[in-house]
């Protein structure tokens, strides 16, 4: 892979494999995390024949009705250290586009506009 200025080459991604991502929603007081992985068995360069596939849930749960969203956002990244440990062993999940954006997030808002009927 090579690097100019902030442009990489080699696929449009900081790695050179990528083998899958996850998708965090809210689902009424749920918080879900599902996984998509690469239909593989082997990881190659040509990122334009990588076909990915949904596998389910990585972890879900749920959030308390006076949970603030300083523990509602610790609650998240403890399951998504543990997703890496249990259900991606081997593999490094980059937390830094997660990082930068959950300041900014009121994660009590969030579920709670959700929520409503």
């Amino acid at each position: 892979m090579r690097r100019i200025g902030d442009r990489f080459f080699r696929g449009g991604w900081r790695y050179n494999r990528i083998v899958g991502w996850m998708q965090i929603r809210v689902f009424g007081r749920q918080v879900r995390a599902d996984y998509w992985r690469l239909d593989a068995q082997q990881v190659h360069w040509n990122t334009s024949r990588k076909r990915f596939e949904r596998m389910g849930k990585a972890f879900e749960f749920h959030v308390g009705a006076e949970q603030a969203s300083a523990a509602i956002l610790a609650e998240l990244r403890a399951h998504l250290m543990a997703a890496n440990r249990e259900t991606f062993p081997r593999r490094y999940i980059d937390l830094k586009a997660f990082d930068n954006v959950v300041p900014f997030v009121d994660w009590r808002a969030l579920v709670e506009n959700d929520a409503r009927p």
